[in-house]
């Protein structure tokens, strides 16, 4: 995984390193090394800085991230109120090469509706969990296919560990029902029509390290199936 993210990093014009609070956790450390590996651009963001009555509890950090001179800005904002928001956004733009239009005015992404279904159930796993699993997750869409007048997605979510499994379903089943509705929502808003979600979790260790599992997601060991309506589905390991 961190392969493909090294491969990625040299693939953009810039890189925003966010984190929030006081100091940095083993997360953030964890993005650093990445990004201190590449030759790409960087902007450190320091969010959240709304939650902070003395401003100055901030010095410490943006001498540390300063010290470092890898990143060309360091700007604190706060994304829930929009302080510094704009100015953050021009700075951006700085670094952005200017370029005729690649794409039609019209044409918002160049990804497949596959492609967004799994984002959107990724960003619901994401708002669901914090960060109580913050690595070792992704979404693999394995069927996308239209059945009469609904869209039928089954979205397989895989983890590395059997603890996490147990995170991302929740008691009763009650934080994967959550996700799966909250994610046939937007999908039906996205796809303008019925849907009909199925959400999955699995389990397979080690994952993330491997290359070919990170460009490929293979086949798990565990399986527990919920619909987004809260109705157990068919284990998948049982299907002949």
């Amino acid at each position: 995984m961190n392969r493909a993210a090294l491969d990625a990093l040299a693939e953009v014009d810039l890189l925003l390193y966010m984190v929030q609070g006081t100091r940095l956790t083993e997360a953030d450390e964890a993005v650093l090394k990445l990004i201190q590996s590449s030759a790409t651009p960087a902007i450190a963001v320091i969010n959240k800085t709304d939650k902070l009555r003395d401003k100055s509890l901030l010095l410490p950090l943006i001498e540390q991230l300063s010290a470092m001179g890898r990143f060309a800005e360091i700007v604190p904002v706060s994304a829930q109120t929009g302080q510094q928001v704009e100015q953050l956004l021009e700075l951006v733009e700085d670094f952005l090469p200017q370029s005729p239009p690649l794409f039609a005015e019209d044409q918002i992404t160049d990804r497949s509706l596959r492609f967004l279904a799994a984002e959107t159930v990724r960003e619901k796993l994401m708002r669901q969990l914090g960060e109580e699993v913050p690595y070792g997750c992704s979404v693999e869409i394995e069927t996308f296919e239209q059945q009469g007048d609904q869209t039928v997605i089954n979205a397989l979510i895989w983890v590395e560990k059997p603890g996490h499994k147990s995170i991302v379903i929740g008691k009763g089943g009650e934080r994967l029902k959550r996700i799966g509705s909250d994610a046939r929502q937007d999908l039906i808003k996205l796809i303008e029509g019925r849907v009909h979600l199925q959400c999955w979790v699995k389990v397979k260790g080690g994952w993330t390290n491997s290359d070919k599992a990170v460009r490929q997601l293979a086949y798990a060991d565990e399986n527990f199936g919920l619909s987004a309506d809260g109705q157990p589905g068919n284990d998948p390991s049982r299907e002949g």
